[in-house]
């Protein structure tokens, strides 16, 4: 009859996860930038679309009022009598994200990159349009807010880290 010492006793204990690495201070800074200068264009974009001022560069034969003159440059809203501009849709998108950014700081979650790449491709979209009529819908605002938009998903995806909720949703998986 083998003794207790001799069974080999096996391991059932769950292997301990790593924990969870935060957004370095270089990517969450790059982050805030990307998210500032993206706002920024879309907020003087949408106040110009409110005949609150005129952007330089964008007259009345400018690409600017080309693409908001555009289909592509307004989104009907259910309810409104008025389609939006997309330069609201910007706004707000930015600062939803903004929001949600500043909250991230240990990480980047599951949800928000999903969110991210889903607007990163509403910006390809968007630019996809522009640049095949460039001569008539370029429009520089549009381009730094789009440009902003990829260099804030790249940050999110590449040195966003990971939240905790990220691994989790993954583990369901």
């Amino acid at each position: 009859m083998p003794k207790n010492r001799d069974l080999k006793r096996r391991d059932t204990t769950t292997p301990k996860a790593t924990p969870p690495r935060g957004i370095g201070a270089a990517a969450y800074a790059g982050g805030l930038i990307a998210i500032i200068v993206a706002l920024v264009c879309a907020s003087a974009l949408a106040l110009s679309q409110l005949d609150v001022f005129t952007l330089p560069g964008c007259g009345a034969n400018s690409g600017c009022a080309g693409a908001a003159a555009s289909a592509f440059g307004k989104i009907p809203v259910p309810g409104l009598a008025e389609p939006w501009s997309v330069s609201f849709l910007g706004v707000a998108y930015f600062v939803a994200v903004g929001l949600a950014w500043l909250i991230s700081r240990r990480g980047v979650s599951a949800g928000l990159k999903l969110v991210l790449v889903l607007g990163a491709f509403g910006s390809l979209f968007w630019m996809t349009v522009m640049l095949t009529r460039a001569d008539e819908l370029l429009c520089k605002y549009c381009v730094g807010t789009h440009l902003a938009n990829f260099a804030l998903v790249g940050i999110a995806l590449f040195a966003g880290g990971s939240a905790r909720n990220t691994r989790a949703a993954l583990a369901t998986v």
